[in-house]
């Protein structure tokens, strides 16, 4: 039985010499193939984890990220791959934080590409259409922009080494929470009231649930109260994109809270707990938060046919 086995390996040895030896072309284009592919695997895997200010950063950005954009089927889908790049850049942002390799290199290629990616995000919302489902998809999108630039903000403006990137996040942040405003206008004039109070509503159970995350510190709480509690006013007065956009603050107040960029900031900044505090200041934005969330809780909602637009 081993004697038939070893017989069989035998032949089998020389089947495959016997075709090697009649295409050794074929055979080493082959080996040269199976080379490149090995070698093109190893690039795309060290590109694909390379940080801002690397040298295959470039090939991960400029070849490989671009090509996943043209891919994309829908003007939709494309934006929202500019904003899954964008949370690329700051996972990006938080490596270089974490292995202390801030350069001016480093903070260049960034920009770059959160110019890149937030450009990318209005030019395909831009071509969309306005159908409901657009609209809302439409605000849902440029939420997630607007957390990711104002988390990238707090972190940029923490240490000195960013230089100028703080800036540039803050630039970047005003245009995503200004766009969002335009089309929350754009929104409001074009939707039917029961439309609008669905989305309200909508906005504000995520809001609920969001708060019961026991995690959340105090004063993210508090800066997230103070704006719900501008909505219920907003809507009886009639002034529905000041309701909607006042969700919309708290829920960044979150978002940067639960990408964790307070704690990196944090970390960044000098000790200054000797310094003397001033207990008169303000620990929200624009006011002291002194109420509850319960005063706009979904219930007390005004219904949709006491809806007053205001011209």
């Amino acid at each position: 039985m081993e004697n038939e086995n070893q017989n069989k390996n035998t032949d089998i040895t020389r089947q495959m010499r016997g075709i090697i030896s009649k295409y050794p072309i074929a055979s080493k284009v082959g080996i040269v193939l199976a080379a490149i592919v090995v070698i093109l695997a190893v690039i795309w895997f060290m590109a694909a984890r390379s940080l801002p200010g690397s040298a295959l950063y470039p090939l991960k950005t400029d070849f490989f990220e671009t090509l996943d954009s043209s891919v994309q089927l829908s003007n939709e889908a494309r934006a929202d791959q500019h904003v899954h790049l964008l949370a690329n850049r700051f996972n990006e942002l938080k490596m270089l934080v974490a292995r202390e390799e801030i350069s001016s290199k480093a903070i260049e290629d960034l920009q770059t590409q959160v110019e890149r990616n937030t450009q990318g995000v209005y030019e395909a919302l831009n071509a969309e259409g306005e159908s409901s489902l657009q609209s809302q998809n439409a605000l849902r999108i440029l939420e997630d922009l607007v957390g990711l630039t104002s988390a990238m903000e707090v972190i940029g403006e923490s240490d000195a080494r960013f230089g100028e990137f703080g800036e540039f996040m803050e630039d970047a942040r005003r245009e995503a929470t200004n766009t969002y405003g335009d089309r929350v206008d754009r929104f409001v004039e074009r939707e039917m009231p029961d439309v609008i109070y669905e989305f309200i509503k909508t906005q504000l159970t995520r809001v609920s649930r969001e708060l019961e995350n026991d995690t959340l510190p105090a004063e993210v709480i508090d800066d997230a109260e103070v704006y719900i509690n501008r909505v219920a006013p907003a809507m009886s007065e009639g002034d529905l994109p000041r309701a909607i956009n006042a969700i919309a603050e708290a829920l960044r107040f979150i978002r940067i809270e639960s990408l964790g960029a307070n704690t990196i900031a944090q970390s960044l900044r000098p000790d200054v707990s000797s310094e003397p505090v001033d207990e008169n200041a303000s620990t929200t934005p624009q006011e002291s938060a002194t109420t509850t969330v319960g005063s706009s809780t979904v219930e007390d909602v005004p219904a949709a046919d006491s809806f007053q637009f205001v011209q």
